[in-house]
Order: structure tokens, then sequence, then C-alpha cells
């Protein structure tokens, strides 16, 4: 999911400008963000399936190397994320400090997303995974734009 994911940046930046892959390079920084973040909370979606994967032969991350295991990759992969979305900040003029603003909030609902997990396990997976998420995606799309278009 996140491979497939991770191409809507790049390809709406080729439907609205061809040579924008080539000229800016924070796109491609975007993309990994994307990769980052969706696998990250992929594989905190896949502990409530653990038990079932095991039994059934199927090879989540999860129900291959465990629960603490699996959650310390989400942990990795989400703090990637953010350092690719600093990146990406600072590689873009039209990104300024309400992009910058966005990013740190984000920073602080994935913090409290792995801290539900941590605490309730899988049973505030709905809470975790999809509200938080939301507001994540919705955020960094908000503050983006309105520093890109308050910057021009």
């Amino acid at each position: 999911m996140g491979s497939s994911l991770a191409l809507s940046p790049l390809a709406a930046a080729l439907a609205v400008a061809p040579d924008s892959l080539v000229q800016l390079p924070a796109l491609w920084c975007l993309a990994a963000m994307v990769l980052a973040w969706v696998t990250g909370f992929d594989i905190l979606y896949a502990l409530q399936d653990v038990e079932i994967d095991r039994t059934q032969g199927l090879h989540s991350m999860p129900s291959r190397w465990g629960v603490r295991r699996s959650m310390w990759i989400s942990r990795g992969l989400h703090l990637g994320a953010i350092g690719l979305l600093v990146l990406a900040w600072w590689m873009t003029p039209g990104f300024r400090y309400v992009f910058l603003g966005g990013i740190v909030a984000a920073t602080a609902l994935l913090v409290w997303e792995h801290a539900i997990i941590a605490r309730y396990g899988t049973d505030r997976i709905t809470m975790a995974f999809f509200t938080l998420n939301g507001i994540v995606s919705c955020l960094l799309g908000l503050t983006g734009v309105i520093d890109v278009l308050s910057a021009g």
C-alpha cells in the first residue's frame, strides 16, 4: 500500500508540470515520506491480525518478527517520514513556517498514535490508525497549500 500511495505526489506533479520531477527534488522526498509513513501505519494495522496470520502461514511483519519488533520498525519508519518532511520543507522555498508547524503537529500525532498502540494494543486501533492518520494527511496537505499559496 505504501508504494502505491507514494506515487501520488509524483503523479500529481507529473500531471500539472511534467518537468517538476527533475526541477523539484523535494517531490521525491515527499514520495519517500508517504512510503515510510504509510508502511509504518500499515504495520501497526497488521498487529490486529498477528495470530490469524501465524495460523494461516501469512508472513506479515508482526507474524514473522513479532509485535514488539514490528512496533519498533514502524516507529523507525515514522521517524524517517518526519525527517523526509523536514528535508522537503528545507528544500522548497514555498514551504515556510505554516508547513513547518504542520510537520511539528504531525510529529506529535504520530507519537500519540504509537503511545495509544503501546498502551492499549489494538483495542483502540480505530483512533490510532484511522483518525490520527486522517488528521495527519489533512493537516500536512492544508498547511502545505497555505504556505505555497501565501508565498506566491
